[in-house]
């Protein structure tokens, strides 16, 4: 991964100042309803089911989704301080590959940050969450290597070595993968990012 994104995410850790610290939840209603629609669909979560958000901000995807067990971290202590108190969630703080878990989940969620991994570091948090998931792992907003450079709203950042978001990147961990392109109505990145389900 190119040196420079690192840092961003880094800064994320006590300060909004790079980075909003709502995201995109702060964004249209009626947009993020058809996400979360779109995530739950594409997830396959259940009523029954435990789910496990790496890179959870604050909270707002679990917020939305119904489910008997949900856990969320992230790596930012503000992000965490700024969590709605009325989401039924576990919430840890922290560095994703540090974290012992002591249970697996159902479904593992991995939300818009593989582009903040550096690059030495993804093989092995793509295994990691393979590793806490019964049932499969979903990478969502991956951006697509080959439509980078048309992504408007990443102009400022300088292009980033993503070789690892080549779809094909996914098939060395199961042969159980299916991918498909954002095709959410009005969705900003539509043809540019996609999206990957991996069936444990």
């Amino acid at each position: 991964m190119n040196k420079d994104w690192y840092p961003i995410w880094n800064a994320k850790r006590n300060n909004a100042t790079q980075l909003q610290l709502n995201g995109w939840e702060n964004d249209d209603s009626t947009w993020n309803d058809l996400r979360y629609s779109f995530v739950k669909e594409f997830t396959n979560i259940k009523e029954s089911n435990s789910v496990l958000d790496v890179g959870c901000g604050t909270g707002m995807l679990l917020k939305n989704i119904s489910c008997k067990n949900k856990v969320g971290i992230d790596f930012s202590p503000r992000q965490i301080e700024n969590i709605d108190p009325s989401i039924d969630a576990y919430f840890l703080c922290g560095d994703f590959l540090e974290i012992e878990f002591n249970q697996k989940f159902d479904k593992v969620i991995c939300f818009g940050i593989l582009q903040y991994i550096e690059q030495k570091n993804v093989c092995e948090f793509v295994e990691k969450a393979i590793s806490l998931a019964n049932e499969n792992v979903c990478f969502f907003d991956v951006p697509n290597l080959s439509m980078f450079d048309e992504n408007q709203s990443m102009r400022h950042f300088k292009k980033p070595d993503i070789s690892f978001f080549e779809k094909e990147f996914f098939y060395k961990f199961s042969n159980n993968v299916i991918i498909q392109d954002w095709n959410l109505a009005n969705y900003r990145y539509n043809g540019i990012r996609y999206n990957v389900n991996i069936t444990i």
